[in-house]
């Protein structure tokens, strides 16, 4: 019995004297530059082997003698090495890959019959008279790090202006919810409705503005059509930084996908002098929308931002920031039964008594609202 458990021992350990652990670096042939997350396979099972880091290094580990493996990586050729190699240089050299792609002809685009077509064809894509649109609209806040919930409602809004103008939006709430928090500057701003939804303020923008280029061409999200990305820089009258506009126009349709304003300042002008002794400086701004079909194949808002980082400079010359956030999310895209009332702008949560709540009684937002 103990000669077999020595003969059993014996074989166990020369079949393990193979085993070897491989270490090295992938590199490309061509610029000697180290190649990240390549991917190695040990053996013919594709299940066992490891990825190469960030600088190219590998660790191969129990390699056996009569073992094969291969190296690949995404734009270079697949290799293969035998173990006996790899332990007499364990450095891995890889081919950029060739491909073949068919001859591509690009022809100029001349944006101002671009734009002059879009502005025809691009409010067919709108209802008329626009529906009712019903939602969440919340009014959020991060004061010095904290985030604080001001409140929400359920808020409904049309607008029937359809000749590309930006009307007033008019505007019901009901069901309005404050939530308890302790926010030094809450009080100091508050916005119009109007500031955040906006239902005709990308054809606003696009029929006032005249300095349009051709930001990029992308793809639509099911593939089916060319989407252009138009990009517009506006000069504001309360500061001499520009601000980008952006619009995400999808051909086949003739619609508007998206929008968003985006403006930073550099915080030494004042945007207001005066809020109860407060100075107002404005950071950066930013309105985002987003448009989607609705049932009848048009096109109509179902999501819009208005975020604002601000800084209030108190008679004592101290400092604090906040960032104040105005979300809408629509939930149901043709209310017939409530009509808004015609006063258009107003923030539904300055000087309003409405019920109380924690912060965690707030409802979940559909996650179809990230941007």
């Amino acid at each position: 019995m103990p000669r077999f458990v020595f003969l059993f021992f014996a074989l166990f350990s020369t079949i393990n004297v193979y085993a070897q652990t491989i270490s090295g670096t992938v590199h490309d042939v061509q610029t000697r530059e180290p190649i990240p997350f390549c991917t190695i396979v040990l053996g013919s099972n594709s299940t066992n082997g490891t990825i190469a880091n960030v600088n190219g290094d590998y660790i191969v580990n129990n390699a056996q003698q009569f073992d094969s493996i291969a190296f690949s990586a995404v734009g270079y050729e697949r290799r293969v090495f035998s173990v006996a190699q790899l332990m007499h240089n364990a450095s891995v050299m890889l081919q950029p890959r060739i491909y073949q792609i068919r001859e591509v002809v690009v022809k100029p685009i001349n944006i101002d019959s671009l734009l002059q077509e879009i502005k025809s064809m691009a409010l067919a894509s709108y209802p008329d008279p626009y529906p009712v649109l019903g939602g969440v609209y919340r009014k959020q806040m991060v004061e010095n790090g904290k985030l604080a919930f001001l409140g929400e409602c359920e808020l409904y809004c049309s607008d029937k202006t359809v000749k590309g103008e930006r009307g007033n939006v008019r505007v019901a709430t009901e069901n309005i919810v404050l939530t308890k928090n302790n926010t030094l500057f809450e009080s100091f701003m508050y916005f119009q409705v109007a500031n955040c939804v906006q239902l005709y303020n990308a054809y606003n923008v696009l029929f006032k503005s005249h300095n349009w280029t051709l930001h990029d061409i992308s793809t639509s999200d099911d593939g089916s059509s060319s989407v252009y990305v138009f990009r517009c820089t506006l000069k504001y009258s309360w500061t001499d930084i520009p601000g980008f506009i952006t619009i995400h126009y999808h051909v086949n349709d003739n619609a508007i996908l998206s929008m968003d304003y985006t403006h930073k300042s550099t915080g030494q002008k004042p945007y207001k002098k005066s809020i109860r002794g407060n100075k107002l400086y404005l950071n950066s701004w930013k309105i985002y929308s987003k448009y989607e079909k609705n049932l009848d194949e048009k096109y109509v808002l179902k999501y819009a931002r208005t975020e604002s980082d601000v800084t209030h400079e108190t008679k004592k010359g101290e400092r604090n920031n906040c960032i104040y956030t105005f979300d809408y999310v629509v939930t149901n895209n043709n209310v017939t039964s409530i009509q808004p009332n015609k006063k258009p702008n107003y923030d539904p949560f300055h000087n309003v008594d409405g019920k109380v709540v924690e912060q965690s009684e707030l409802r979940v937002i559909p996650p179809d609202y990230e941007l």
